[in-house]
């Protein structure tokens, strides 16, 4: 796949997602911008993903996520980061940079992370956790 360039809301699947579900789908590009960047979405609100991936490095300023930039009151689960990179500022996560109210549940990671200042923690389970069960 090509690498996806903007401003924001990018995603390697769509921009923004509302109410709707992604299901088994992948992004294999670079993605990069300056807020709402994620591997699958840019930002989702109310929908799901379930079951995809994404294996780009991501980058860029605020709200950075291997899966998505910022999710609310959506759906998060079984889902694979392998990215070389994730790189932020602010809210910078594995998985989901921002999350309000949304579920994120069993998730893999296997990813470089590199920001300078992200409330939070990660969420979803690094290569180490995997390996110690």
């Amino acid at each position: 796949m090509g690498n996806i360039n903007g401003s924001q809301n990018i995603g390697g699947i769509a921009g923004t997602f509302h109410n709707t579900t992604i299901t088994n789908s992948y992004s294999r590009g670079n993605i990069s911008g300056n807020y709402d960047i994620g591997g699958i979405v840019g930002i989702i609100s109310y929908g799901s993903i379930v079951n995809s991936y994404s294996t780009g490095n991501i980058n860029g300023n605020k709200r950075v996520g291997g899966i998505a930039g910022g999710s609310y009151g959506s759906f998060i689960r079984n889902n694979v980061a392998i990215n070389p990179s994730i790189i932020g500022i602010y809210y910078v996560n594995s998985v989901v940079g921002y999350n309000s109210d949304s579920t994120v549940l069993d998730n893999f990671v296997l990813s470089t992370m590199l920001t300078t200042n992200t409330p939070g923690g990660n969420t979803g389970m690094f290569k180490s956790d995997m390996e110690l069960k």
